[in-house]
């Protein structure tokens, strides 16, 4: 409902603020080994739920569709990269400025292809759209409760 609720300009300043303080921040506090200060423990993953409410309900321009799938196609060039060189494992996480621009290449690609309209591919998206909140929750219970307890390393497997 927050989401929905803000005006356009409102929710870009929000996920801006919000990008720099959860995600970029503590990545270039990891690049060069400071110690920022402050951590808001599950603000990435908000981050990423706005984000994504906000590209799926929301008009996006062209400019910005051009631009997100010229990042897109950069990004696959830069994880092809990293998988062959086995470098930098951090920009693999879940909520690393990679993954994130993967993502959003491809939510507006289907959204700008219209592949989720009225045939059984649409369908079949549509049933995995609602499926995947549910399931990234249970997979996160799981890591924290299984892989936690038996002190396993996630970005290994």
């Amino acid at each position: 409902k927050i989401n929905n609720n803000l005006e356009k300009k409102d929710s870009i300043i929000f996920l801006i603020v919000m990008y720099i303080f959860t995600i970029l921040l503590p990545e270039i506090a990891y690049f060069f080994k400071i110690n920022i200060g402050f951590n808001i423990p599950l603000s990435s993953y908000i981050f990423i739920y706005f984000y994504g409410n906000y590209i799926i309900n929301k008009s996006v321009s062209n400019k910005f569709k051009k631009f997100s799938y010229i990042l897109g196609v950069i990004t696959i060039i830069y994880v092809i990269y990293i998988a062959y060189n086995e470098t930098y494992v951090l920009s693999l996480t879940y909520t690393s400025t990679p993954i994130i621009l993967l993502s959003n290449f491809v939510i507006l690609l289907l959204k700008d292809r219209e592949i989720t309209k009225n045939n059984s591919v649409g369908h079949l998206i549509k049933s995995l759209g609602i499926c995947s909140f549910g399931i990234y929750i249970l997979h996160q219970i799981f890591i924290n409760i299984v892989f936690n307890k038996y002190k396993l390393q996630t970005l290994l497997l």
